[in-house]
């Protein structure tokens, strides 16, 4: 019962990194208006997807390499998307696209 509710846990985290890029849109464009969403659930998406978004981008990459292209995905542009990705978040930080306050 134990070795299914980690099994459980991890699908769940893996899900929701992989959606975290479809949220974080969500709460960079809806979350300026706050019209109808909690304050505190568009931060803390906005806290998630900060950290756990390069990870959910190369879950994504390694999804699209092996479904589409039916090939293997390299740990060096695996390394190259998250770097990519954290400087992205990096840049819109800097810009003020988003904040996490």
């Amino acid at each position: 019962m134990k070795l299914l509710r980690h099994m459980f846990e991890t699908l769940a985290i893996a899900l929701f990194s992989m959606l975290l890029p479809f949220l974080m849109a969500w709460a960079i464009i809806w979350g300026r208006n706050r019209t109808g969403v909690d304050a505190d659930a568009v931060w803390f998406i906005k806290a998630a997807g900060t950290v756990l978004l390069p990870f959910g981008a190369v879950f994504w990459y390694i999804a699209v390499s092996h479904i589409l292209f039916r090939r293997r995905s390299s740990y060096f542009i695996q390394f190259l998307v998250f770097v990519g990705t954290v400087g992205l978040i990096a840049l819109l930080l800097k810009l003020g696209v988003y904040n996490l306050s």
